[in-house]
Formats: structure tokens, C-alpha cells, sequence
């Protein structure tokens, strides 16, 4: 009996304590307790409003997609083998797979293959306006194994494939030659195709600036280089050429083996003058060659003829020079210098690929195949 009225009044007790917790409880809330509350509770949500970036925080884009991902190694490091760690996990950069090329058996799979890439659109060509100047001296027959006129067609058919894929680009050719193959009223010059714009040059056409025509070279045979008077109807012709060209830039290209020079009988018309010639090689009636300062386009105070190289870059945009010569024959030792000289003079700067010089003394085979890239030099710089 007094166990049960000991535990009675035991749970007594209890329930008034627990009555009194809660009326104080209570009694907080309702009074200032309350207002501290709810002021922590602000305070709390302020602060993960704010770090978090929003009631409902924005979740970074999704990533690129991939197959494949970076971890770091270094949080991926653990204490222990059954440790939880957080791990950073970052999308792989998608990589753009490199082109490439099959490899036969026989090539060295340590040597990547290269693509070549096509070359930039030279828009330029369609504004531009080309002259051809061509020299077609008899010369242009040797040597017998490997005609100098052959490389040059090779050089000439590739520029002009070139030209073709810019179908308003201008061309005309003319050439200096021996005194009697010409067809113009000037000695030695022969007008190889009129001004007009590529898309209108026909087949035979084309082979006029692309084939040089070997009878002219064979029917020069009288004797003579007639530079100067090349010059002068150049000059004449791109004067006259059709409006159309009006506004268009002017190239001027240039290609000669050898010195300016004249006929016995045109050297003897000049009565004996020392000043006709500044060097000559050889002796007798047709065996004497001579470095004509009456055929030197150049200015010559002395005999006073204009200086048409200047009347040519006055009409002109830019002038490039080709040349070719065998400094080892006879004839290269006496007149070397005083070609390299002229060429110099005309082209537009003494430097590659202004001004070329092809030097046939060890391989004239060898030598002459660079007359090819010597004009794709040209045609890579006129646009630049």
C-alpha cells in the first residue's frame, strides 16, 4: 500500500512539473520570447537566401556533352579506403578529331602525313591588269638538249592556269625579238595578243602567252634583241588599252635571256658612233655581239634617248623581272654584269621576287626548272 501511494504521488509531482515547463514554454512564446525567435529564424533564412542564390538556388548549365570526365586527384585522395570524400567530377573538353591521312605499310607511322591546304582566294586578280613582255631572241633555241622557250612555256602555261580562275582579270603579251621577224612597224617586235579580259581569251589565244611560237624564235636568226623597242610599244599599248581596263592595277612582267642588242648593219647605221655600244665580244661582220646602248631601254645622256624603263613603271603598278643567262660561256663573261645591271634597273626592287636571275653555268637543265616557281613567285605577290 505505501508503494502504490509513493508511486501515486511520484506521477503527481511529474505532471506538475511537466505543466509548469509548458506554461513557461508557453509564456515565452506569447511574450518576448517570441519576437527573439522569429528575428534568428529571419536572420537564418536571410543568410541562406543569400548563399545559396535564391529560395530555389540555380543550378549550373548542364555540361557539354561527353563520354568522358576529369577528376581531381588531389580531393580524390582518401584517408582511408572506406573514408566518404567528395570528389570534384569536371566534363572532358570535347575534342574536334584532326583529319588525317591513311598510312601504307611502308610509311613511318612516326611521320604524320600533310594536308596541303588550298590557297587564298586572290580576288585582287579580278581588278588587275597583266602584261607580258617576252623575249624571243634566236638564243631561245639553246641549249639544243633543253630549249630555254620550252621551260618557259611550262612557266607560262602554269601562271596563265592560274589567271584563268578570275575570269575579269586583264592580259596582253608583246616581245622583242630579232630585227626581222616582227610584226608591228618597230624593228624586232611582235605583238603577241591585244589586251582583253581572260574570260573572254579564246583557245588560240591562249596559245599565243602559253606556247612560244618556235618560228619566230628560228626567223631571228638576222641577229639582234631589240629590248628598247619592246619597251616602247608596250608602253604605246597599255596607253591605248580599252577603257575597261580603266581603274585596273598594272602588272608588268618581264622575262629575257640576254643583252639588248642590234644588227651589224643598224650598228653601222649609227656612222661609226663609240657611244652605240658599251661592251662587245667576237669580231667580224656577223661573228661581233654588242651590248647595245641604243637598244638599252634605260636613259643615255649621251645619245639622249628617253629612259623608258621610267615611262614603263610610270604606267605601270609593279614591274617584275625574270632572267636567265650562263655566267660560264664566253659571252657571260663579258656580259654578265651589264645585264644584271639592266634587270636590276627595270624591275621594281632588286629582291626576290621583283627581280629573279636564273644562272644556267652547272645544269642548265636543272638550272631552268626554276623558271616555274620564279613565276609563281610573281603570281603569289601580286596580291599581297
Amino acid at each position: 500500500m505505501k508503494k502504490r501511494a509513493y508511486k501515486r504521488k511520484h506521477v503527481v509531482l511529474k505532471t506538475k512539473r511537466h505543466k509548469k515547463f509548458h506554461h513557461k514554454v508557453i509564456s515565452f512564446f506569447r511574450g518576448d520570447g517570441g519576437i527573439y525567435v522569429i528575428f534568428i529564424l529571419a536572420t537564418a533564412m536571410a543568410g541562406a537566401f543569400a548563399l545559396t542564390g535564391g529560395i530555389l538556388p540555380q543550378l549550373n548549365p548542364t555540361p557539354p556533352a561527353s563520354s568522358q570526365v576529369d577528376i581531381d586527384t588531389e580531393s580524390a585522395k582518401q584517408s582511408s579506403e572506406n573514408a566518404l570524400q567528395l570528389v570534384d567530377i569536371k566534363p572532358k573538353p570535347t575534342e574536334v578529331p584532326t583529319p588525317t591521312s591513311e598510312i601504307t605499310p611502308s610509311t613511318s607511322p612516326s611521320i604524320s602525313p600533310s594536308i596541303s591546304q588550298p590557297p587564298p582566294v586572290q580576288e585582287c586578280y579580278n581588278k588587275t591588269l597583266v602584261t607580258l613582255i617576252l623575249d624571243y631572241s634566236n638564243s631561245m633555241l639553246t641549249p639544243n638538249s633543253s630549249p630555254k622557250y620550252t621551260a618557259l612555256n611550262s612557266a607560262l602555261g602554269s601562271f596563265y592556269t592560274q589567271l584563268s580562275g578570275y575570269a575579269n582579270a586583264g592580259i596582253g603579251a608583246q616581245a622583242f625579238t630579232g630585227k626581222d621577224s616582227g610584226n608591228t612597224p618597230l624593228d624586232g617586235v611582235f605583238n603577241l595578243l591585244n589586251y582583253k579580259l581572260v574570260k573572254n581569251v579564246s583557245s588560240s589565244d591562249k596559245q599565243k602567252i602559253t606556247q612560244v611560237d618556235k618560228a619566230v624564235l628560228e626567223n631571228s636568226n638576222g641577229g639582234g634583241t631589240y629590248m628598247r623597242n619592246g619597251f616602247s610599244y608596250t608602253i604605246s599599248k597599255l596607253e591605248s588599252a580599252p577603257s575597261s581596263f580603266a581603274g585596273y592595277r598594272k602588272v608588268a612582267i618581264i622575262f629575257s635571256d640576254g643583252i639588248p642588242e642590234e644588227t651589224w648593219e643598224d650598228r653601222e647605221s649609227h656612222n661609226g658612233d663609240a657611244n652605240s655600244s658599251s661592251v662587245c665580244l667576237g669580231s667580224g661582220r656577223y661573228q661581233q655581239r654588242c651590248f647595245s646602248i641604243y637598244q638599252d631601254p634605260r636613259v643615255n645622256s649621251t645619245n639622249r634617248l628617253p629612259d623608258l624603263v621610267k615611262g614603263l613603271k610610270d604606267i605601270t603598278d609593279s614591274v617584275y623581272v625574270v632572267g636567265i643567262y650562263d655566267s660560264k660561256s664566253g659571252e657571260g663573261l663579258v656580259f654578265k654584269d651589264n645585264l644584271i645591271s639592266l634587270l636590276q634597273t627595270i624591275a621594281e626592287r632588286s629582291t626576290t621576287p621583283f627581280y629573279q636571275f636564273i644562272d644556267l653555268k652547272d645544269d642548265p637543265a636543272a638550272a631552268l626548272q626554276k623558271l616555274n616557281p620564279a613565276f609563281q613567285n610573281i603570281f603569289k605577290d601580286v596580291c599581297k
